[in-house]
């Protein structure tokens, strides 16, 4: 479906701010300008239904009259005449001469007009006259966030801003203030038209019609308005067309079920909930036309229609029913902002009008109230903002400290996965960019030819949209221009902009940028600060590289310590050993001296030992004995400090093997912690605690010693700087076979290194 015209968005705009005005307007009057009698006649009888005025006696106006005449203004004359309010020039204090029929006889009494007062105000704060509002902010909702602006978005915004004008006047009908019976009756035809056109072609027409069609049916409802405006406002008519308009769309909705079977899903599920929206109306409407007392049965009517703009909503956001989705836009927070202004300052206003000030400075409090929120505007509406963003729009980063925030940023970036989470979930969002991939191109040394594509982010689009190589150059041509929307002659059509990765005028990468909210607009005046971030990740990706390439380095050197270690061990023990041993079966006990014996067995005992440093032999019998045997031989051993600390083996039993280099691992990473323990944390007790299971190994190591500050710097980089290499092994080892380790220390609050390996790993870090 094409984007609607220009002058179809002026249409739109101006039914809108219209709308809203007249929303408002009825609810301003509804509280401020329609005359506080003291009681309440329903139309079209006259009876009084309420009396506000406490203790009223025989002489005052009671529940169950019928009320004749006020003064000279008489009931039929107000209700023939829709333009007339009822006591429209009365003054607070005044008597007035009323006319009642009571019992089936005239009783003519003087009623002192109230003006406004707690008990009637209360009562009308109570109503429904909010119910328009909810509708009202369905038609913004729309307006504002759903796209794309086609034909549907044109005609739903219309029809919620209609309902919401025809309900906020059928609610203000009874006063007629304003003309609001000439305005329910006549929008509630318009509604009809609308309501009709949106659901006979929403989600997909349900057949041809001729293009006169729209025009004849827009024509009748027009015509029924106009000539009920002038015959007469017939409370039956309007009933009519509510019916009308609610069968209407429930019909149209159940053809879309029967004929449409790929929708089939999620139509019924917005019919559910206009089911549950329209049929306290229809109940209402079928009471109405027996004796049974409708009475207040009207405010949970109205309070059903709220569903209206919830179901269809909803049915676009999870659904994209129509092909309509809903878009953020920093524009509803203004919004929002100026209705709870004009909330606070309407209630503030009301309280000290009621309870300190005279009614003819009413006016003036309000003002004072504008101008006073007025006044701190400037100091809550940017923390509103600030709020907006982070909780509905998902903005973590302010749009003008972008780039030097994701500087900062991508310094703790240390492989590719973490820098697409930073874009993905606050880089992107923060511009509100929802569609944008960004691949990394494997070149030669000179940057050509491109080998291969490698995808670092895919922002909602599935994988099949990235480019293959061929698109490369025609896309690397279009790099910083704004490209033409879905122009499927192009590589990668989805894409609205794409940037080239450069670093030392080599092209390492690509970023393209897609849907945008609230209208897949890019400015050209944000290129350069675009580029700007751009040539940022294009030298976080580098160091990345470079990073994970000295990682590599530093892990296969490990590897390679160990290796050596091994080899050496096998030496000693094969070779050195075995010739000691030899040695020792060729001389002559009668004839060797006694101190000889002594270095021979001490030389043995210490090449055993270098072996057990080089490759304990207790791991060739399970993690578990290792690690209780590398307890005890530093519980044995004595420390350099005076005060020896105690140790404490608390894990339990388990004949439970992992791969070799596990391990091995794990048993090094244990033996750094107990010796930095030992060695550094003066403590008292050093405790090793843990279990070991099928599939997972948790370890941890902690002491009651001084401890140490570990809120920043316990990466890689940071403990290298501060030539902490023990902690940094640790860390090398836990990731050579994919471990998570945590050290937690305070100072004076002892160490914890945990060491987690197994399925659990992956989801600490």
């Amino acid at each position: 479906m094409k984007p609607v015209s220009q002058t179809h968005l002026f249409w739109a705009r101006l039914i809108l701010i219209v709308g809203s005005a007249l929303v408002f307007l009825y609810s301003w009057a509804y509280l401020f300008v329609v005359p506080y009698l003291g009681f309440l006649p329903a139309v079209p009888d006259g009876e009084i239904i309420n009396v506000y005025i406490t203790d009223p006696g025989i002489d005052k106006v009671q529940v169950g009259d019928r009320f004749i005449r006020g003064g000279t203004q008489t009931w039929q004359e107000f209700i023939d005449n829709p333009a007339e309010v009822l006591f429209q020039d009365a003054q607070a204090g005044e008597n007035y001469l009323v006319v009642v029929e009571r019992n089936g006889s005239r009783v003519s009494l003087m009623w002192e007009f109230p003006g406004l007062n707690p008990d009637e105000f209360y009562f009308r704060l109570r109503q429904a006259w909010w119910i328009p509002f909810i509708l009202l902010f369905g038609a913004i909702g729309t307006f504002i966030f759903a796209r794309p602006r086609n034909q549907f978005w044109y005609l739903l915004t219309i029809f919620f801003t209609a309902l919401s004008v025809w309900v906020s006047a059928g609610l203000t009908a009874h006063t007629q203030i304003f003309f609001s019976r000439y305005l329910a009756h006549f929008s509630i035809w318009i509604l009809v038209a609308v309501g009709w056109h949106f659901h006979w072609i929403f989600p997909t027409p349900l057949t041809r019609v001729p293009r006169f069609a729209g025009w004849v049916l827009y024509s009748l409802c027009l015509l029924i308005a106009v000539a009920e405006i002038i015959v007469g406002l017939s409370v039956s008519l309007m009933y009519l067309g509510a019916l009308f308009l609610t069968f209407g769309i429930l019909g149209m909705l159940f053809a879309h079920i029967v004929r449409q079977e790929g929708s089939r899903a999620e139509i019924r599920l917005l019919m559910g909930g206009l089911l549950l929206a329209f049929l306290p109306s229809i109940l209402y409407l079928l009471l109405d036309t027996t004796d049974y007392d409708t009475g207040l049965l009207y405010i949970p009517v109205l309070l059903s229609f709220g569903l209206i703009p919830i179901a269809y909503l909803y049915s676009i956001y999870y659904h994209r029913l129509g092909g309509l989705e809903l878009r953020a836009n920093r524009a509803i927070g203004i919004l929002i902002y100026a209705v709870l202004l004009f909330v606070i300052a309407m209630f503030t206003g009301l309280v000290l009008r009621l309870l300190y000030a005279p009614l003819d400075s009413s006016e003036l409090i309000l003002i004072l109230m504008f101008v006073l929120l007025g006044l701190v505007s400037p100091f809550l509406f940017p923390k509103f903002q600030s709020w907006l963003n982070r909780r509905i729009f998902n903005i973590s980063l302010p749009p003008d400290r972008l780039i030097e925030g994701y500087a900062n940023l991508i310094t703790a970036s240390l492989d590719k996965e973490h820098l697409a989470t930073l874009l993905g979930e606050q880089i992107f969002p923060s511009l509100m960019i929802r569609q944008a991939a960004l691949v990394r191109l494997e070149t030669n040394a000179s940057g050509y030819p491109i080998q291969r594509i490698v995808p670092v982010l895919a922002l909602d689009i599935p994988e099949s949209w990235l480019p293959c190589v061929a698109d490369i150059p025609a896309l690397a041509q279009q790099a910083g221009k704004i490209r033409l929307p879905d122009d499927s002659q192009q590589p990668c059509p989805w894409a609205r902009l794409v940037f080239t990765l450069n670093v030392e005028e080599r092209m390492i990468g690509l970023c393209m940028f897609g849907r945008r909210d609230p209208d897949d607009y890019y400015s050209p005046s944000e290129i350069p600060s675009l580029q700007a971030l751009m040539d940022q990740t294009a030298l976080a990706l580098i160091n990345i590289e470079q990073a994970h390439n000295l990682r590599t380095l530093y892990q296969v050197n490990i590897d390679r310590q160990e290796s050596e270690r091994l080899r050496l061990a096998r030496i000693l023990h094969d070779e050195v050993l075995s010739q000691m041993a030899l040695l020792a079966q060729y001389a002559d006990p009668s004839k060797m001296d006694p101190k000889f014996n002594l270095a021979y067995q001490t030389s043995v005992d210490y090449i055993r030992d270098i072996i057990a440093g080089l490759r304990p032999t207790t791991l060739n019998f399970g993690l578990h004995v290792a690690l209780e045997e590398l307890v005890d031989e530093y519980s044995a051993n004595k420390p350099a400090q005076e005060s020896k600390p105690q140790y404490i083996f608390d894990i339990p039993a388990s004949p439970e093997r992992y791969p070799d280099d596990v391990e091995l691992h794990l048993y090094r990473i244990v033996q750094q912690a107990l010796k930095n323990a030992q060695n550094h944390a003066r403590a008292g007790v050093i405790t090793l605690e843990g279990c070991l299971e099928p599939d997972a190994v948790q370890l941890l190591v902690k002491d009651d010693g001084i401890g140490f500050p570990s809120n920043a710097g316990m990466e890689i980089a940071g403990l290298l700087a501060r030539k902490h290499y023990g902690l940094a092994g640790m860390h090398e080892r836990a990731a050579i076979i994919a471990a998570s380790l945590q050290i937690d220390s305070r100072p004076g609050f002892g160490t914890g290194i945990s060491i987690i390996w197994g399925p659990t790993a992956s989801s600490i870090e």
